[in-house]
C-alpha cells in the first residue's frame, strides 16, 4: 500500500493496527518513506506483528518524506494504518497554499 501524505513532513509515531483480523492478520510489516522521485529509504526494519493488536512504534526521524509504503509479509489483513509527525516549513507553506485557493 503507498500512501501520498498531506505534506513534506517527518513521522515519528507509526500505528499499525491488525484489529478483528484473527486468522488472516500478516506476519511481520515493513514501512519505507521517499520524497519526491527518490528511492525508498526504511522508516521501520521488517518486524514481528501480532494479530487483533494495535501496534505503536516510534521512529527515529529521518529525512523529510512525502509518501509511505507498508508491505506485510505474507499478505493479510491490516484494520488501520496511522502516522504521527510533523509538517516540514515547506510542507506547512505547501499546505497552506493548496487551502487558500
Amino acid at each position: 500500500m503507498e500512501i501520498a501524505l498531506a505534506g513534506e513532513g517527518t513521522v515519528t509515531v507509526a500505528e499499525l493496527d491488525t484489529s478483528w483480523f484473527l486468522h488472516n492478520a500478516p506476519g511481520a510489516a515493513l514501512l519505507s518513506g521517499r520524497s519526491g522521485d527518490a528511492d525508498w529509504a526504511p522508516l521501520l526494519p521488517r518486524t514481528a506483528v501480532l494479530p487483533d493488536t494495535r501496534h505503536r512504534f516510534v521512529l527515529t526521524p529521518a529525512t523529510p518524506i512525502t509518501h509511505v509504503r507498508l508491505d506485510v509479509y505474507p499478505d493479510g489483513g491490516v484494520a488501520r494504518l496511522r502516522l504521527f509527525g510533523t509538517f516540514t516549513e515547506r510542507g506547512r507553506a505547501d499546505l497552506g497554499r493548496r487551502w487558500s485557493r
